[in-house]
């Protein structure tokens, strides 16, 4: 019995050793995490759409989640997929005609605004000049 418990208390000892010495591989949300780089952490939130976590990280690296023309542009991305998924979905048409107004396309605004109101004459949408 002594020479059981001896062999099984070398083996614990050998396998915290060895997971010691080769700790788990650092994925990039850890490695982000360690050294505070709120804009990495930021972008791998929004690609989770966890739109509010990334908010925060944002806004703790310095950036205007609303403006970046990054994320404005992964986002209209997100919802172009969405919408040839979908093509019947007014909301999606809604939130294209948002982000594309925020980078300054006023062309596909209206574009995409006119497709909303095709889909639902009845919705409140504003009058565009």
């Amino acid at each position: 019995m002594k020479i059981v418990s001896t062999i099984l208390f070398m083996t614990v000892g050998v396998i915290v050793l060895v997971l010691n010495l080769y700790p788990r591989p650092q994925t990039l949300f850890d490695i982000a995490k360690e050294k505070q780089d709120h804009k990495t952490l930021a972008q791998i939130f929004l690609q989770n759409n966890d739109y509010l976590r990334a908010k925060e990280e944002f806004k703790l690296a310095g950036i205007d989640f609303i403006t970046e023309p990054e994320i404005v542009m992964a986002e209209i991305t997100k919802w172009e997929k969405l919408i040839i998924k979908y093509p019947n979905y007014r909301d999606g048409y809604i939130k294209l005609a948002i982000l594309y107004w925020k980078i300054s396309d006023v062309e596909k605004t209206k574009n995409f605004l006119s497709r909303a109101l095709e889909l639902d004459p009845n919705h409140p949408l504003p009058e565009l000049p």
